[in-house]
């Protein structure tokens, strides 16, 4: 099961995703999730996956409302100083253009590198009131007695990029996804 279906047996209240949505796909990507964006999007809608792996490829070829970039650009091991760097989003602003929603599944020991990958990604292809749902480990949510928003903890964001993504339903995959969640929210909302 991915986590998204997860999170919707969850409790997740909306995933923002309807027919002829434009979704952009980052991370860790999971074939059936890839199948059922494609679904929900329909004919109408277009998803882009970038972090893809060759099975997941073969598994989508056919599918021509999907997009994919086959191998996993999302984060490159920098030889010398041996840390993940990432790539920079304007690889693929021609290809992807503005969608409606960002899926980020990113499990990433550093939170704030997960969080400032989907924040690079946002400000160059999420519309203005667009939506974005981030798949992660929940301990990297800080998760205590009070469930934070994960763009508001992280000092290495800038604290612009801080007010423009606010976090509405933060959704645990117990028993399902044991010690993951997906946090959903709003970009630019006004």
């Amino acid at each position: 099961m991915s986590k998204l279906a997860a999170a919707i047996l969850g409790g997740l209240t909306n995933i923002w995703i309807k027919p002829g949505s434009h979704v952009l796909y980052l991370g860790d990507v999971c074939g059936i999730t890839v199948l059922q964006l494609s679904d929900l999007v329909g004919s109408d809608g277009m998803v882009y996956v970038i972090g893809l792996s060759d099975v997941v490829a073969n598994t989508v070829e056919e599918r021509s409302n999907v997009v994919t970039f086959p191998e996993n650009f999302c984060f490159r091991k920098d030889m010398v100083s041996r840390d993940y760097r990432m790539v920079n989003g304007m690889d693929y602003r021609m290809v992807v253009g503005m969608v409606d929603v960002i899926l980020g599944d990113i499990v990433y020991p550093d939170p704030s590198l997960q969080v400032n990958y989907i924040a690079r990604y946002a400000l160059l292809h999420l519309k203005t009131g667009g939506h974005y749902l981030i798949c992660t480990r929940a301990k990297n949510i800080n998760f205590t007695s009070q469930v934070k928003d994960p763009f508001a903890d992280h000092d290495k964001l800038p604290f612009s990029v801080r007010i423009e993504f606010k976090t509405n339903e933060i959704v645990t995959l117990e028993p399902i996804g044991r010690g993951h969640a997906v946090a959903v929210g709003g970009y630019r909302m006004g």
